[in-house]
C-alpha cells in the first residue's frame, strides 16, 4: 500500500490534543492523482510539508459546524483558525450534515460535504472537498490549478 503522508508530517489531533498517526491514511489514499500532486506541490510551495487532522463527532450548534470529543465541544473552524499557519493540509473526519464550508488563510483543507465515515469513503458515496484558501474548492479546476502552481514554481507543466 502506497502511503502518501509519512507519520512524521502527519499530526492527528483527538479535540486539542496531539497524538502521531502511525498508519496508511483511507481517506487520503481515496484523492485522485492530481488532488495528490496538487497537495504535496502546494505544501512545499508554502514551506508546510506537515498534515493535521481532526479525528472528532461532527455536529451542528449555534449555526455552525462543532466538533464533539470525550465531553468537549468546539467550533471546527476554530480548531482549524488555531493550526491554519503550522500546517500545509488540513484534514477534517468529522461529520458535516449540514454541508458547511470551512475557511483558512494558509493551509489547504480536505473536507467532507455530508455525514461521514470510512465505509462510506470506501463505498465511493463521500463526497470529499480539497478546499484552496484563496482559490475555494479545487473540485473541477484541480489539473488546471496543478499546472499553473507547477507553472509559479518553475517545474514541469
Amino acid at each position: 500500500m502506497d502511503i502518501w503522508v509519512s507519520a512524521e508530517h502527519y499530526s492527528q489531533y483527538e479535540g486539542d490534543e496531539e497524538i502521531i498517526y502511525r498508519q496508511p491514511d483511507i481517506l487520503l489514499s481515496e484523492l485522485d492523482v492530481f488532488e495528490k500532486e496538487y497537495i504535496e506541490t502546494y505544501k512545499k510551495s508554502v514551506g508546510k510539508t506537515r498534515t493535521a487532522c481532526l479525528m472528532a463527532h461532527g455536529c451542528v450548534g449555534r449555526g455552525s459546524w462543532l466538533y464533539a470529543d470525550r465531553g468537549r465541544i468546539g467550533y471546527v473552524q476554530s480548531w482549524i483558525d488555531k493550526r491554519d499557519f503550522e500546517y500545509g493540509l488540513i484534514v477534517l473526519y468529522s461529520c458535516n450534515v449540514m454541508g458547511f464550508t470551512p475557511t483558512s488563510k494558509h493551509a489547504l483543507l480536505l473536507v467532507p460535504d455530508s455525514s461521514f465515515s470510512l465505509f462510506k469513503v470506501n463505498l465511493g458515496v463521500s463526497n470529499i472537498n480539497l478546499i484552496h484558501p484563496t482559490k475555494g474548492e479545487l473540485e473541477h479546476t484541480i489539473e488546471y490549478e496543478l499546472s499553473e502552481l507547477r507553472k509559479t514554481l518553475g517545474g514541469p507543466i
